[in-house]
């Protein structure tokens, strides 16, 4: 009979299940699943060593898929918890981690702990991990504790020979370019001897190869709004209007994700171009990295040089109503490149086209087009130009969205049929 018990109890806690919500740990991670009627929800897991946070995507409310514990070594107890996009919590389940044993050096060295600070540091940003190189005479073993907007967790360092430390440290839940804390205290955590804010890297990925689809003939620039660091800027307003524009290029940034805009609407940009060159259309970026600045009126030359025949301008939005959402479109109207490509009319129309298939692609419900002088770079445009604000970064929901691969590949689906309906309108296609 008691051995019996042991059996069930191991089987328990091999999977353990609650609330629908059903946990199979294994060394280095687990794997859950579930069922919502919703198609984006949260995922938070935490363990005695870590926690980390992301966002699971179901089309068909079956939910699955896998977790690493990339800190976890050790049998810990598992917390999982499933909530809404608003928060509101609908599974949680209770696990055991099952054990990762780790290798460590094979050196006798003396634990003298004599060292405060460290020396020769150098801590480098790579996509979703940090690498770190420091020295710490008199310890043989330090804490690297760290926190993200979305991931957090203590790790055991072991030093190597007279005293480095030198590895990587996997954030795997991290956003890309997004603010890490690094802290390195001593194995007992009673002193900090190093600290430092700095944002991990991001991947540039190359270019798709170019298909022979329905956008074949047409060149779109695609202009990811902003870059990482911005300037007091003045530019003359437009061909044909009065006056000049001093301010900021200033960028959203998510209550959530704690993400710049800039950032974002670059991974969408990348997805964009990839999704336009496989339906044949030539494509040209203003910018493929965050280091680089760019005026309104540079992006609008980018344009104008590569010939393009529509000029998309990324962004996302910000306000200080957090209830505020929906899709923006925004297109110049009394410039002097803005009436010889199109009336009034004739701009909300192509807006409209634009916005609509946005909108089926997404489900979103709100949203609206505005004609504007306001925007320099679409006075600037000798083409069919567009700002689309793809969303609020100061909604708790968009900001989420804004960073989800499965919604943002819905978004750049409805961009992708806007550029195409605007086409035919135009007699292009």
């Amino acid at each position: 009979m008691k051995k019996l018990m042991v059996l069930l109890l191991a089987a328990w806690v091999s999977c353990a299940q609650a609330d629908g919500l059903v946990l199979e740990p294994y060394a280095g991670g687990f794997h859950y699943s579930f069922q919502a009627d919703e198609e984006f929800l949260v995922l938070t897991c935490k363990t005695d060593s870590e926690t980390a946070r992301c966002t699971v995507f179901s089309a068909n409310g079956e939910f699955a898929g896998d977790i690493a514990l990339m800190h976890t070594f050790a049998e810990s107890p598992l917390k999982v918890t499933i909530e809404t996009l608003e928060g509101y919590a609908r599974h949680s389940a209770r696990a055991e981690t099952v054990a990762d044993p780790q290798s460590f050096p094979d050196l006798a060295l003396p634990d003298e702990s004599k060292s405060r600070k460290l020396s020769g540091v150098e801590i480098t940003p790579l996509i979703s991990a940090l690498q770190y190189r420091f020295r710490a005479p008199g310890h043989a073993a330090l804490l690297l504790k760290y926190r993200s907007s979305t991931e957090s967790g203590t790790v055991i360092a072991y030093a190597g020979e007279d005293y480095w430390y030198d590895g990587i440290l996997p954030l795997p839940y991290t956003y890309n370019n997004n603010n890490v804390v690094l802290t390195v205290a001593d194995s007992k955590n009673a002193n900090d001897l190093y600290e430092v804010m700095l944002r991990t890297g991001y991947p540039v990925p190359p270019a798709r190869k170019k298909g022979t689809g329905r956008l074949s003939g047409i060149t779109v620039c695609i202009d990811p709004g902003h870059q990482e660091t911005g300037r007091i800027l003045t530019e003359p307003k437009g061909p044909g209007l009065s006056g000049t524009y001093t301010g900021s290029i200033g960028m959203a940034r998510g209550v959530v994700t704690r993400r710049m805009e800039s950032i974002v609407v670059l991974e969408i940009g990348f997805m964009l171009r990839d999704a336009l060159l496989e339906e044949g259309a030539t494509v040209v970026m203003t910018r493929e990295t965050q280091d680089i600045y760019l005026t309104n009126i540079d992006r609008a030359d980018i344009a104008a040089e590569a010939n393009a025949d529509f000029f998309l301008r990324l962004h996302c939005d910000y306000r200080d109503n957090q209830a505020a959402q929906g899709i923006g479109i925004f297109c110049p109207i009394s410039s002097d490149y803005a009436k010889a490509i199109a009336d009034r009319e004739g701009w909300e129309a192509m807006g409209n086209l634009m916005l609509s298939a946005m909108q089926k692609a997404t489900g979103q419900t709100r949203g609206n087009v505005t004609l504007s002088n306001q925007y320099i770079g679409n006075n600037w445009a000798a083409m069919p130009s567009f700002l689309i604000e793809m969303g609020y970064m100061s909604n708790p929901i968009e900001d989420v969205l804004l960073s989800s691969a499965p919604y943002r590949r819905r978004l750049v689906e409805g961009m992708a049929e806007g550029i195409y309906d605007i086409a035919v309108s135009r007699g292009l296609l």
